[in-house]
């Protein structure tokens, strides 16, 4: 039985990165965890300015936003139509952050949980909540783990063959 060594892992019957991908996605799975409803808090505020975050092909992302009164800015995936045609006139927004820990992203803003637009309920905090974990536990950790196995499978099957000849 060979010994597990890096050159054994990564060498040229090795399995290479497909473990440490399906390694990875299955502890991304768990870990950072989202907040708990406790552990947010609760924001509100007028809208100062907002700019949309287009990805690399050029469709909005995200929206990033500061409110009045406030040094922080925030960014949401939900695209809203009062967000994206922001112009001067007074847009109510309220969300919750993660009291504990901000975590920016590197333009320097703060996830929103939950949004609400001039009192119209965009996404509650608690089906924000719910769909993000749903994501990482039934699609990031499951698909890692097929990954993992199937790479170490496919490793354990070739040095097998491979010493039985």
């Amino acid at each position: 039985m060979p010994k597990f060594s890096v050159p054994l892992l990564f060498g040229r019957k090795g399995p290479g990165l497909s473990p440490f991908i399906g390694a990875l996605l299955l502890i991304s799975g768990f870990f950072p965890r989202e907040p708990t409803r406790d552990q947010l808090r609760f924001v509100e505020g007028d809208i100062q300015s907002a700019s949309v975050v287009d990805d690399w092909y050029g469709r909005p992302k995200r929206i990033e936003f500061a409110l009045h009164n406030s040094s922080m800015r925030y960014w949401t995936d939900r695209l809203v139509s009062e967000l994206l045609s922001y112009s001067r006139k007074t847009v109510h927004v309220q969300f919750y952050i993660d009291a504990g820990v901000w975590r920016p992203t590197f333009s320097g803003a703060v996830k929103t949980y939950g949004l609400a637009v001039d009192g119209r309920t965009i996404i509650t905090v608690d089906d924000y909540l719910v769909g993000e974990n749903a994501v990482r536990r039934f699609l990031l950790a499951p698909f890692g783990g097929v990954i993992l196995l199937a790479s170490l499978g496919a490793w354990w099957y070739r040095n097998r063959k491979g010493r039985d000849s």
